[in-house]
């Protein structure tokens, strides 16, 4: 485990607890929680559905106040009355894809909605549908999509990024994420994108989906390098929780494990969530445990760190955005369009 911890507030604690460990609680000690806290912090990870689901599977929820209670059911139930339309429209667009020959997969929460990797559909927050195809198959995609009347606000021109802006479709719910590799291109090797298509997709299946270890490193990395997780050495508890419970359903060891994928378990054990053995690890990660603890706990600290973080992947990415500002006129508009509202 990790030998530096960061100190964080009862309600952080219990949150940790109650999504990741058979702990007993005491009436007292729950009715001693600040729950708009509580509540803060759950919704600031998105997890105020997995919240509600655990409290009422560990028979916790007669201790929360009743106001709160109902609160976090009313969110559950809604997100899971949304995840019913997400599996709808799922199907929808598997079908569409398959009829005109693309082989693709279900990425990110698409695909563990869909997998039934977690014992409730209401548990799990989903912004988009995520799919991965082969680059060579993107024209027909798009021309598939468009003809089934979703629709982009702009196309890259110059920016070769690994997923288009998405696309929406008026009568729908859930806008489509199209990927065409699984990572951004200077971490494209990383994954083979290829292979994780043809590794998951079968026209005998109704709709392809990441098997649990593709899911398990794409989680991972998506995390580490879209979200900028391992630059930030930030955390997110959604995306904890689906490794958490993909965790249970792979061999570990028999799995290559770099830096990137340490750098994630290690801070999951600086908060007491087990997904990996951390214990031989050289002098950065020691350095990348101190940074994170101060980030936690020293607040002028966290503010100079994200401002360093936050030039850093501007300069990751100004390049690209200008070249398209510069070349292509939807996506100046839809700059312009950011900018009014």
């Amino acid at each position: 485990m990790c030998g530096i911890k960061p100190t964080i507030s009862k309600e952080e604690r219990f949150l940790v607890d109650i999504l990741f460990c058979e702990k007993l609680f005491s009436a007292k000690f729950i009715k001693s929680l600040n729950f708009d806290l509580l509540s803060i912090i759950a919704s600031s990870h998105l997890i105020i559905p997995t919240l509600y689901y655990n409290l009422r599977k560990k028979k916790l929820l007669k201790y929360i106040p009743a106001e709160f209670a109902q609160y976090i059911k009313e969110i559950f139930l809604l997100n899971k009355e949304r995840n019913k339309i997400l599996l709808d429209e799922i199907n929808e667009i598997s079908i569409i894809l398959r009829k005109g020959g693309i082989k693709y997969t279900l990425l990110k929460g698409s695909s563990i909605v869909y997998s039934k990797l977690l014992d409730d559909p209401g548990n799990r927050m989903v912004g988009d549908i995520d799919i991965l195809i082969s680059p060579e198959d993107v024209e027909t995609a798009i021309e598939l999509l468009e003809k089934n009347n979703y629709y982009t606000k702009y196309k890259y021109k110059k920016w070769k990024a690994n997923v288009y802006p998405n696309f929406i479709n008026k009568n729908k719910i859930f806008a489509i994420d199209l990927h065409i590799y699984a990572l951004p291109k200077k971490f494209k090797k990383t994954l083979d994108s290829k292979k994780l298509v043809l590794n998951n997709f079968s026209f005998k299946k109704d709709v392809s989906h990441l098997c649990p270890e593709d899911e398990f490193k794409y989680a991972i990395y998506n995390y580490q390098f879209s979200d900028y997780g391992f630059i930030k050495a930030s955390y997110s508890y959604r995306k904890i929780y689906d490794v958490y419970n993909l965790y249970k359903k792979i061999n570990l060891p028999n799995m290559k494990i770099d830096r990137y994928m340490l750098g994630f378990f290690i801070l999951a054990n600086c908060l007491n969530i087990n997904l990996g053995d951390t214990n031989n690890l050289n002098y950065k990660f020691k350095l990348y445990r101190k940074r994170f603890v101060l980030k936690k706990e020293v607040y002028i600290y966290r503010k100079f760190d994200n401002i360093i973080v936050s030039l850093v992947i501007f300069f990751d990415t100004i390049f690209y955005k200008l070249l398209e500002f510069i070349f292509n006129k939807d996506y100046r508009k839809h700059v312009f369009e950011k900018i009014k509202n």
